[in-house]
Parts: structure tokens; C-alpha cells; sequence
């Protein structure tokens, strides 16, 4: 599909350019060895760009770690559940290799969630005592992943009235600077 394509120039060439510079071998490397141990699936977790790639290119894969996670999740996409929308790949990023930053993005926020929604070990600060021998060896920056909780707030009626009773700033002010003693344009009294 990809040879098919006109090759990028200019602009378009400039932002793929970027795009995969963002693509973090490390991080890649972690992820892979992620869904081998949540899978049990043996294959290569090296960390280059086009074995990444390869590896996840046909989404087996990628079915068997959503099976491995929560049996029968694949049937149907059910983004509000687990990835948000921002963190989402289209899977001609992952055929073509057009982006395999956003795949990557994607796959952490997975991993970032999986021991609190399934249960299973996932990649972060609260699951680092189910890192495997190879990532430990490396102190590696993404350990300080960690998803925001909400905290819902709960206002009474009284609260919400005396709301009403402040003036905002945005209303106006009666401090400051006024026209107050301006004397242009004026005649000079004496």
C-alpha cells in the first residue's frame, strides 16, 4: 500500500521527519517485553523501529494481548473504557509505519491501565514490582507514568448560592485607575 504512495516533500516531509524522532527504542523495548509476559507469546523484542513494526503490523498480536487483558474484548472497540481518544492509532500508522510513535502512545496508556482494569502486571509506578530481569537493568524515565484520578466534587446549595454573591473581577472594579483629575482639553483655571 505504502509503495504505492508518492514519497513526502516539503512540509509533509519535515512533520514525518519529526514524527519519528519522537519513536523511543527504550520505551519500545519495555512495551514489547510488556505483551510477551501478558501474552505468553515468544518473539523478538528488540527495539528498532522496523521490528516494532513488524511484530505488531498484522495485529495478531495486538488481538491476543486485548484477549490476554480481558477475554473477548476484541469484538468491539469500546473507547471511553480504556484508551482515550488522543491516544489512539489508525492501523494504517501501524502498516505503514507511518507513525509508530502514536502506536506506541497507545500501547503505554494500555499498559498504564491493565493492572487496575484487568488485573494483570502493566508498565508504571505502581506496577514496577512485576518488571521483569531485562528492564530492571535499566533505570529507564517512564517510571514516573501514572494516570490522573478524578476527584468528583460535591457543592451544597448554600455554597453554590454564596457564589452568586461575589463579583467577579471580570464585572469591573471600582479601585484603580479612573479618569479621575484629567485636565486635558481643558481650559487652564487660574
Amino acid at each position: 500500500m505504502a509503495a504505492n504512495r508518492a514519497p513526502k516533500s516539503g512540509v509533509a516531509l519535515e512533520e514525518l521527519k519529526k514524527l519519528q524522532a519522537k519513536y523511543d527504542p527504550k520505551l519500545a523495548s519495555e512495551i514489547l517485553v510488556w505483551i510477551a509476559n501478558t501474552t505468553g507469546e515468544s518473539f523478538d523484542t528488540s527495539s528498532d523501529a522496523s521490528n516494532f513494526q513488524n511484530v505488531l503490523s498484522n495485529g495478531v498480536l495486538l488481538c491476543k494481548l486485548a484477549n490476554a487483558l480481558e477475554p473477548g474484548s476484541i469484538k468491539k472497540i469500546n473507547e471511553k473504557k480504556y484508551v482515550d481518544k488522543t491516544e489512539l492509532f489508525r492501523s494504517i500508522d501501524l502498516a505503514e509505519g507511518t507513525d509508530l510513535y502514536g502506536v506506541l502512545t497507545c500501547l503505554c496508556s494500555v499498559a498504564r491501565k491493565s493492572e487496575k482494569l484487568f488485573g494483570k502486571p502493566g508498565l508504571g509506578p505502581k506496577s514496577a514490582r512485576h518488571k521483569t530481569a531485562e528492564s530492571l537493568v535499566v533505570k529507564l524515565k517512564y517510571v514516573d507514568f501514572q494516570e490522573a484520578t478524578a476527584k468528583k466534587r460535591e457543592w451544597t446549595a448554600e455554597q453554590l448560592r454564596g457564589g452568586e454573591t461575589v463579583i467577579g473581577l471580570q464585572m469591573g472594579s471600582n479601585k484603580g485607575a479612573t479618569a479621575a483629575g484629567i485636565n486635558f482639553g481643558n481650559t487652564r483655571h487660574i
